[in-house]
């Protein structure tokens, strides 16, 4: 089993290694037939040289049609493609075509985020921490932070809502939770996890923590001295033909999951031995804030 990694072509392009000749082609193939010609797959290997992986190159602009659906469809055959991996950026509706399993790393982002919490809070049972929350936010996730640290304030735009989880919390693991709307009180928080997509409302206030930490976000008004909100895979026994890039997201990792039979499904994800998986792999995760 091997998978296709999605590079955006225009984010990257000063790291792709293109021939003037490759550029000045697809150019004439957009003239000719009203979008560009693919960029030819090349081959991500690893320290053995096997092949794990092929790269497409795309834009947000395009939808894989065509001819080039066509070239998909036969390096899907010959190559027993299994996945997409995309970018985070890489829009889904460029592969609306292609009848792949599409895998983009969002219970993995959860569960490196949270080893990662684990490892800054070092007396879980004694921390005050602070977790975001909304109507979107993943109730599993939501209870496994409460499990693993008793001390947990829940923010909330709707005070409902969060007496609502709260409640479901008490009945599901014992541990009662404290429900604010007011931001301030992150201030007595030593880490915030925010697990809401919508942007905080009160905007009034700034959140002030030690650690911020978003699953979702790029951006908030956050006070903090470490702010995370994105998480990459640097590979150093991998081998990316005709590129430059040296991290990889980690639908990338994902897909090694599946290809090693570490998980058989995205539910499988979240009890993985990650920190052994990576020492295995020779990988390291970094992780840093974009805003």
């Amino acid at each position: 089993m091997k998978f296709f990694y999605v590079f955006n072509y225009d984010r990257y392009k000063d790291d792709f290694v293109l021939t003037k000749k490759e550029i000045f082609i697809n150019k004439l193939h957009k003239l000719f037939f009203g979008y560009p010609k693919m960029i030819e797959p090349s081959n991500i290997k690893d320290s053995s040289f096997k092949l794990i992986a092929k790269i497409l190159f795309v834009n947000n602009d395009e939808i894989i049609r065509g001819r080039n659906l066509e070239r998909i469809n036969k390096e899907i055959e010959q190559e027993d493609i299994q996945f997409l991996c995309l970018e985070n950026d890489v829009d889904r509706k460029i592969f609306e075509d292609v009848g792949l399993s599409i895998l983009d790393g969002r219970e993995l982002r959860f569960k490196t985020l949270f080893e990662k919490v684990k490892k800054i809070i070092e007396s879980p049972d004694k921390i005050q921490i602070g977790l975001m929350i909304d109507g979107k936010s993943n109730y599993e996730y939501i209870k496994m932070i409460c499990e693993y640290f008793p001390l947990v304030i829940f923010f909330v735009n709707n005070p409902y809502l969060g007496d609502n989880i709260s409640g479901n919390i008490l009945k599901d693991i014992g541990s009662s939770i404290y429900v604010s709307k007011d931001i301030n009180s992150s201030k007595s928080c030593e880490l915030i996890f925010d697990l809401s997509r919508e942007t905080f409302s009160d905007k009034i206030n700034i959140i002030k923590t030690d650690n911020y930490i978003s699953l979702y976000k790029k951006k908030e008004i956050v006070e903090a001295k470490r702010k995370i909100n994105n998480i990459k895979v640097r590979c150093p026994n991998i081998n990316i033909e005709r590129s430059n890039v040296k991290n990889l997201e980690l639908s990338f990792l994902e897909a090694l999951m599946y290809e090693d039979k570490v998980v058989k499904s995205k539910n499988d994800i979240i009890n993985v031995d990650l920190d052994k998986y990576l020492y295995d792999k020779c990988f390291k995760l970094i992780f840093f804030n974009e805003e």
